[in-house]
């Protein structure tokens, strides 16, 4: 990514006017080999074995605690999937660890991942330590598929919280291919907040200062995604972005949270998807943020005495404007819903902020 200073540094300013904070993110988990697609905990690493099924480690490649991912055929359906973990799983577990084997907690309704599945607990011992293996079953018409969940007994936090992952967003290759487009928040028919609202705008109008004593804002708001939906893209999946459908080839999973998306239609730059609070997202096209548009709001002049008028400038320095000196620069650059916030108070407008950078995606 290229000059993401300014947009970076508006965004903090806005993360500190509305509260809000960043989770860590989901990455993408698929499985050719079984023609599947997960999530799993941003920092898990995830590999394929014959036999086995997709290995999705917690904390170290290798070692426990870990889940797997198991997808039967379609013609092998569980018959009597409580009589499995009760009778056949149970036996295979003592045969497998001998006098090791402590004992189990028989099949149960288990709630997790959103979804109601049946579970029981295996207990066993490697050297002084107890570990714990709960074993799920989600019956499905596409095939049956099995989790599992091992860990060092009372220590189950990062093995849970993969295992959550994994079955909320288990889904088949075929699912994905098929499921509706990831859409954005419908913000259809928000009435605009003049008591404390913060939004994206374009000042227009700015001709009718002299000879009308107005301007106008276009206020925007910026397009949110929940954090669910995010989450669950993977390959074949679909999502709408600034009103185009893109197709997911590959999901590269950052650092921060954030989530980029590699489309398959010919594309040239770049879309992440970055954590906007604790359940939405918002979308970054090569420099800029997709918005909605809300509403036109007349700002009648003379502003408000506290106004302020604040200017982050291409090297990431901020001057701050009273209300007769920004009346004075107005239409000396363009101010858009790409690089431009407002918020009122009130009833009234105190302030804008205004970055040299992005342009927009006209630019």
């Amino acid at each position: 990514m290229k000059r993401l200073s300014m947009i970076l540094a508006l965004a903090a300013v806005l993360c500190f006017l509305t509260g809000a904070s960043a989770e860590s993110g989901l990455s993408a988990a698929t499985c050719t080999e079984e023609q599947f697609t997960t999530r799993m905990p941003a920092g898990c690493t995830a590999q394929y074995t014959q036999g086995t099924g997709l290995q999705i480690f917690a904390e170290h490649p290798g070692y426990i605690p870990y889940v797997i991912v198991s997808r039967r055929p379609a013609e092998m359906k569980f018959s009597n999937p409580t009589n499995y973990l009760n009778n056949v799983y149970r036996e295979y577990m003592e045969n497998q660890y001998g006098d090791r084997m402590i004992g189990m907690n028989p099949a149960k309704n288990w709630e997790i991942g959103g979804k109601t599945l049946l579970g029981a607990r295996y207990l066993y011992k490697v050297g002084d330590t107890t570990v714990c293996l709960l074993q799920l079953i989600e019956v499905r018409e596409d095939g049956d598929v099995e989790y599992s969940a091992k860990f060092v007994d009372g220590d189950d936090q990062s093995a849970m919280d993969a295992l959550d992952a994994a079955v909320r967003y288990y889904a088949t290759t075929d699912e994905a291919a098929t499921a509706a487009p990831v859409e954005p928040v419908n913000m259809s028919g928000r009435e605009v907040d003049t008591d404390s609202g913060i939004y994206w705008a374009a000042i227009t109008d700015v001709d009718r200062v002299e000879n009308g004593g107005f301007f106008t804002a276009r206020l925007y708001l910026q397009d949110l995604y929940p954090a669910a939906d995010i989450a669950g893209l993977g390959e074949g999946r679909q999502v709408r972005v600034n009103g185009q459908v893109y197709t997911v080839s590959s999901v590269v999973p950052h650092e921060d949270g954030a989530i980029e998306i590699v489309p398959r239609e010919d594309f040239e730059g770049y879309i992440v998807f970055n954590p906007a609070s604790d359940t939405f997202y918002t979308a970054l096209v090569n420099d800029w943020v997709p918005c909605t548009h809300i509403a036109d709001w007349k700002v009648l002049l003379p502003l408000a005495d506290a106004f302020a008028f604040t200017w982050i400038g291409g090297d990431g320095d901020a001057s701050i404007y009273d209300a007769y000196s920004f009346i004075n620069w107005l239409g000396d650059a363009e101010l858009n819903q790409y690089n431009t916030m407002l918020q009122f108070a009130d009833g009234m407008v105190i302030s804008i902020i205004h970055t040299s950078y992005p342009f927009g995606p006209e630019a």
